[in-house]
């Protein structure tokens, strides 16, 4: 019986030792598990600020943002059907030559109030000093004197070419 002590000591060493090896390996891993745990969270920690310093604004933005555009979106479904300002306005090319004539003949601011109300066909002396880039006395100026000429229509506030 002496013999097989030896033996079964010999054995509980060596299982003995294979399980502190064992132990040694699953902490080593529970370690790195751990350090691979606190690197993701210091990563969804920046993402968090990241989150929260660029969304979080835009969200608020565009609750603040949303009744105006609301609001903007009404206001063009119910002008939707107005023509807009940037249509092209075609000329006869006999009237053009007829225009171009007239802008020869008179000089000056008149060139450019013929090729504005050609372009816009009707517009008030606000307009007409904007377009022309001059002086509103320069507009009063130039407009009466082509309407004494025959050339313009005033109707409430606005002007207009005559029909040729």
């Amino acid at each position: 019986m002496s013999n097989t002590r030896p033996l079964l000591e010999g054995h509980a060493d060596s299982e003995l030792d294979s399980l502190r090896e064992a132990l040694s390996r699953a902490e080593r891993e529970n370690s790195r598990l751990e350090r691979e745990l606190s690197d993701k969270r210091a990563e969804l920690s920046t993402l968090l600020r990241k989150y929260n310093t660029s969304v979080l604004p835009m969200k608020h933005l565009k609750r603040v943002l949303d009744p105006l555009y609301r609001a903007l979106q009404e206001i063009y479904e119910d002008i939707g059907d107005i023509p807009s300002d940037d249509t092209t306005i075609t000329v006869s090319s006999r009237t053009a030559a007829v225009w171009n004539k007239w802008k020869q003949d008179l000089g000056g601011k008149a060139g450019d109030l013929i090729d504005a109300l050609l372009q816009h066909r009707e517009m008030n002396a606000v307009q007409l000093r904007v377009a022309m880039h001059c002086h509103i006395n320069t507009v009063y100026e130039t407009t009466a004197r082509m309407q004494k000429l025959g050339l313009l229509n005033k109707n409430g506030g606005k002007y207009s070419l005559k029909e040729l």
